[in-house]
């Protein structure tokens, strides 16, 4: 059970104090073990003040993988250890998280890249399923299997979308059907792990009774659901501000936001305006042994939560300053992080990594994430026209293009692209027959990153040649448009001449590949004139009469 894996990373003294934390039941009245409510505060001094979360996304995928257990002899094939300094510890809970975290990114990719590490995964989670894990024999153990029946059905839940395989259905509904059929109990005070893992579980459950169309099982999570609010709202500093074993209180924002709150929408901002403002901002927890980066990803969580019911900027600034802290402990760039800061980079876990995932790289990539992404050939140029997927997050987008023969990844757009959605951006600078592809980079106000795309096109139907056609009107009082096409980007000169070859007007400027208006406003005496382009190597006249 991860709360005896304390005892093997702090030393022998500290094992003892943390081992009567696990277990002491405390009053109200009483000084809570672990401290006052975390005060709202800014933490860590190597923030990530800048990151591109697919590129963590995929660092971590790697990490986890490389901590799965691989020999098909080994009685614990395909389980995932706990990590780099507990590789004897494999259990279901590491294990389910790895699924989600693999098959969510086959969901946003479409690579199959760890279909055959999820394949091990469930060979591990077949042997040692959610709702046998230890822990249900005394009452301050049971949270255990709530928690991993909770992450039981999220897995599920996430493969079977990104995969389309129905075959570990039955899985997820038992994990739902546990949580839903074995309650217990939840005084913050007397059991708070059970209180925050049944917020945990209650949040999964809803959401996978809707999944799956089941109004029993959706009508108990919200009853659940309904208890955990009433207990929140007589104890929220116990019950959102604290935090215990690997949870803390966002879990119960977040539960409440996928459960009740999905039923009550119309109590939903005012509930969260109230309540969520006992989240503390993030946990600075130097004491070696600690789960800061735990507890602070559950309190990530929350404030992500809190940010979509309240449309509060300050909750989506912590959101991101917590994920930035937590991305900055990957001190060794091995795609995995601790579950404390005080540990180096050697204490390596892979739970706490797909916390980081789970709770804020996935949303991140979620709320900069486009859809509608779209590439036409417009007028002498390629028109590149988009919509943001969810609940806009981005400060701007950038456009980059890649061109079929030609190095390099150019971004087309000096400034972001902002304001109000749908977004379109013309690309004139295409040379007619060749490929390109596209990519839209969203960003966040923490100067994080999310590339989407790409999406390719060929530049045909665009002006293949040189042209210069015929002014209109014509005959003119000197007021007259001319219109010319260049096959390839170029200066081009335009110039007016009278018949006794003197230049009476001059343009020259930097056009695009493609079509192109010239509106002149000339004052002349009536007459024959002719006019010349020329860009390059491409020359051309037309004559023009002016009258009065």
């Amino acid at each position: 059970m991860r709360r005896n894996r304390l005892a093997i990373v702090i030393l022998a003294v500290v094992l003892a104090a943390s081992s009567a934390i696990a277990t002491q039941y405390w009053a109200p009245d009483e000084p809570h073990p672990l401290g006052p409510p975390v005060p709202p505060r800014l933490g860590y001094d190597a923030f990530a003040e800048s990151y591109d979360a697919d590129s963590v996304y995929r660092e971590a995928c790697a990490f986890i993988e490389y901590w799965q257990v691989k020999d098909p002899n080994d009685p614990d094939y395909g389980g995932i250890r706990e990590g780099e300094d507990l590789p004897n510890i494999i259990q279901t809970d590491n294990t389910q998280e790895s699924v989600w975290v693999w098959s969510r990114w086959r969901e946003i990719t479409g690579s199959a890249d760890y279909d055959d590490a999820v394949k091990r995964s469930w060979a591990y989670i077949d042997k040692n399923p959610a709702w046998n894990e230890e822990g249900w024999e005394r009452p301050d153990g049971k949270y255990y299997r709530l928690y991993n029946c909770g992450w039981g059905m999220r897995a599920e839940m996430m493969y079977r979308r990104a995969t389309g395989d129905q075959s570990r259905k039955n899985y997820g509904l038992t994990c739902a059907r546990f949580v839903a059929y074995n309650p217990v109990d939840i005084n913050p005070v007397m059991y708070q792990n059970n209180f925050l893992c049944t917020a945990w579980a209650v949040g999964n459950l809803y959401e996978y009774a809707v999944d799956v169309g089941d109004d029993g099982l959706k009508n108990i999570a919200v009853t659940l659901a309904g208890q955990v609010k009433t207990l929140t709202e007589g104890a929220p500093e116990w019950c959102i501000g604290r935090y215990s074993w690997a949870m803390s209180g966002g879990a119960v924002i977040w539960g409440l936001h996928n459960s009740y709150f999905k039923e009550h929408p119309e109590e939903e901002e005012a509930w969260m305006a109230r309540y969520a403002a006992y989240l503390p901002e993030e946990l600075v927890q130097p004491s070696l042994g600690s789960w800061d980066n735990a507890w602070n990803a559950w309190f990530m969580l929350g404030h992500y939560s809190a940010y979509h019911a309240t449309q509060d900027d300050d909750y989506w600034a912590k959101f991101e300053k917590v994920a930035g802290n937590l991305v900055a402990q990957d001190t060794d760039g091995d795609g995995g992080i601790p579950p404390s800061q005080g540990l180096d980079d050697t204490h390596d876990h892979t739970w706490v990594t797909s916390y980081l995932i789970y709770m804020g790289m996935d949303r991140i990539i979620r709320d900069l994430s486009v859809k509608n992404l779209a590439a036409k050939v417009g007028r002498g140029e390629i028109i590149l026209s988009w919509e943001p997927a969810f609940a806009e997050r981005g400060v701007g987008y950038n456009v980059y293009r890649e061109e079929e023969g030609t190095p390099g990844r150019p971004k087309i757009n000096e400034d972001p692209l902002s304001g109000e959605p749908p977004y379109e951006i013309k690309d004139e600078y295409v040379t007619p027959g060749r490929n390109y592809k596209y990519w839209v980079e969203g960003l966040s106000a923490g100067d994080n990153t999310r590339v989407n795309g790409p999406v390719e096109i060929k530049a045909g139907g665009l002006p293949n040649a040189f042209a210069l056609t015929q002014n209109y009107p014509n005959p003119c009082t000197g007021d007259t448009t001319v219109e010319f096409a260049l096959g390839h980007p170029h200066r081009a000169t335009f110039r007016v001449f009278d018949l006794a070859g003197r230049m009476v007007y001059y343009h020259a400027g930097d056009y695009t590949t493609g079509k192109h208006e010239l509106h002149l406003d000339l004052e002349l005496p009536p007459g024959v004139y002719v006019y010349t382009l020329k860009a390059g190597d491409d020359e051309a006249a037309r004559s023009m009469v002016v009258v009065d």
